[in-house]
């Protein structure tokens, strides 16, 4: 009779992800004063800003 007893160890890893479409940056933060000043010539009328829509109709346009 074999008494040979063999044990395996399984480890089950879970990763959970959150799309978070909210980022915080530091107010000191080189990039948050360049959005800050994009967001004011924007409120102003000084910036338009062109759509997703708007950007790939004229590229395909351009293509066809």
């Amino acid at each position: 009779m074999n008494n040979n007893i063999t044990v395996t160890q399984t480890t089950k890893n879970t990763l959970s992800v959150q799309k978070l479409k909210i980022f915080h940056l530091d107010k000191a933060s080189p990039l948050y004063k360049d959005m800050e000043d994009i967001f004011d010539r924007k409120k102003s009328g000084q910036l338009k800003l062109h759509t997703h829509e708007e950007i790939w109709k004229e590229r395909n346009a351009r293509i066809l």
